[in-house]
């Protein structure tokens, strides 16, 4: 078991090494700025209730953005809100039309839509709720990291990931991962937390198969969190509990099951969702994501020839697509693990802004100045945190604790999964959030050792003691 562990760690020692080969610092020294200010401030504010203040400031800040920055709904959020408004004003046939009984798995999100907007009929009330989740995160990863290291690590990670561009700028996009990622995010911390850890076990499991069904259904990628829940359960397990494990993970998986497959069975048999929740295409994103033209992401010449031939013929061209140029693979895989883990995507949000200037007093502003801070300042965060979380594998290498090995489970999870099919920086916002968890080792490691730095310059060169002697000589 301890050479199993051992080898996870150096696979991904060397996936991460490789992963970040050929990047470089291209950020104006404002983003250093910002984010060495609020590390210092986080570091060393430290006011009763932090945690409320935390949620209180994420979830305002996330609001102004939603209210001040309003890109267009474009792409296949478009449609999921086409689809949702037409569902609330009566017509179910929306939701036969190709693209969602193609991605029937869509449906979980446009009902959720469909749902805020017969409670309050506003595209912005569906972006607040989105903010109330998002803010839950950063809420989250203090409460995860404070567990897992200490107060001031907690601080400085959750006020950095608070104002993390791509994460707070995404709260403008009806995308479905804010919900579904604060649902996986909280499987997590049932799982690991000191304060669940008396918890009935059985109650406990079946919390975090509920958690990971909401989340599935809201967006699928629950299929991460069950494979790195039952490698974790078996790696951990003492002597003689390996019985225990594997009724653990039943019990999660049976919940998990039981509430994914009959939210599905619903949508279908009321005529909602004719799909119900169900992947229609499954090659679909093993064709994309090993096609060379684009490097694993989206082609759309690609769909237009996969998804008008039949059935026989769509396996046809994912087989070729996947097996077709084995040497070339190797290089595909090491672009689209810099490609997912190190890519800044914010066009979502800013596109829109190119050539507009904002009017302040009769000055025009352009835009293109707020666009290029948010990039640089992202690819700063996104950066620290990737080399964070290389130097928490290195320094907790010989002594890794159970909740590291899952946070680790899970990142080489996501890892797995995206070298096989499409992928684009922006679906690597849940596992940004571990990166996050993971890096609290680091800063653990290194605060103290710069601490002791500072004041070991700040001492006077001579003690009180030493002076006395010299005088008296």
């Amino acid at each position: 078991m301890t050479k199993l562990k051992k080898a996870i760690i150096a696979f991904c020692l060397i996936c991460f090494a490789l992963t970040f080969a050929g990047h470089f610092f291209e950020m104006p020294i404002i983003s250093f700025l910002i984010v060495g200010l609020l590390a210092l401030g986080a570091y060393k504010f430290n006011p009763p209730k932090f945690g409320v203040i935390l949620f209180t400031v994420a979830f305002l800040l996330r609001i102004l953005v939603v209210v001040f920055i309003e890109p267009p709904i474009i792409s296949d959020y478009a449609v999921i809100y086409d689809t949702a408004r037409e569902i609330l004003n009566g017509n179910l046939n929306a939701a036969s039309s190709q693209y969602m009984l193609t991605w029937g798995y869509q449906m979980g999100y446009t009902l959720f839509i469909t749902m805020l907007l017969a409670i309050i009929d506003n595209v912005l009330f569906v972006k607040i709720i989105n903010c109330l989740f998002t803010a839950l995160i950063v809420l989250f990863i203090y409460l995860i990291v404070k567990e897992l290291t200490n107060p001031k690590v907690a601080r400085v990670l959750s006020v950095i990931y608070m104002v993390f561009p791509f994460p707070l700028l995404f709260n403008t996009i009806l995308s479905n991962m804010h919900i579904a990622s604060f649902m996986f995010l909280l499987a997590i911390y049932i799982l690991i937390s000191q304060k669940t850890k008396d918890m009935n076990r059985i109650l406990k499991f079946i919390l975090i198969g509920g958690c990971l069904a909401v989340g599935n259904i809201i967006r699928p990628e629950a299929i991460v969190f069950n494979f790195a829940i039952l490698i974790y359960l078996f790696l951990t397990a003492k002597k003689g509990q390996f019985k225990n494990a594997i009724v653990s993970f039943l019990i999660m998986f049976i919940t998990y099951s039981v509430f994914t497959y009959s939210a599905s069975f619903v949508a279908m048999k009321s005529g909602v969702s004719p799909s119900g929740f169900e992947n229609k295409a499954p090659l679909w994103k093993f064709a994309v994501g090993f096609n060379l033209e684009t490097k694993g992401s989206y082609n759309d010449k690609l769909a237009k020839e996969f998804f008008e031939v039949d059935e026989q013929r769509q396996k046809e061209i994912t087989y070729e697509n996947v097996f077709g140029s084995l040497y070339q693979v190797p290089a595909l895989f090491l672009h689209k693990a810099q490609n997912f883990w190190l890519g800044s995507d914010l066009h979502w949000v800013t596109d829109y802004m190119e050539d507009k200037n904002l009017n302040l007093s009769g000055i025009k502003i352009p835009l293109n100045i707020f666009t290029t801070i948010w990039d640089s300042l992202n690819k700063l965060i996104i950066y620290l945190i990737f080399i964070l979380t290389f130097i928490s594998i290195v320094v907790k290498r010989h002594k890794i604790d159970n909740r590291q090995l899952l946070i680790l489970l899970v990142l080489l999870t996501y890892f797995g999964v995206y070298l096989l099919i499409e992928c684009t920086p922006k679906y690597a916002y849940t596992a940004h959030i571990f990166l996050f968890l993971m890096s609290s080792y680091a800063l653990e490691y290194i605060l103290p050792k710069l601490q002791a730095l500072k004041n070991t310059k700040l001492k006077p060169k001579y003690a009180k003691d030493d002076i006395a002697d010299f005088q008296d000589k």
